[in-house]
């Protein structure tokens, strides 16, 4: 799987060969089912329908993952 995720402001990949696509997309669905209430029925998006929903808040989860100063 290609695509990363967001964790802790940038760009990651799920540790110790974790990162396929089940993990990774179920991930990416949970995130944008929160963000996008008006989504049609969630289990009928396909897979390139996830990643760009999940795209569209990826600079916003960035910013909001960011670790705080102390």
């Amino acid at each position: 799987m290609r695509t990363p995720l967001v964790r802790h402001g940038s760009d990651a990949k799920l540790p110790d060969g974790c990162h396929r696509m089940v993990p990774v997309h179920s991930e990416m669905l949970l995130q944008i089912t929160r963000d996008f209430n008006g989504l049609p029925d969630v289990r009928e998006l396909r897979a390139c329908e996830i990643r760009y929903f999940y795209e569209s808040l990826r600079n916003e989860l960035r910013e909001g993952s960011k670790p705080k100063p102390k």
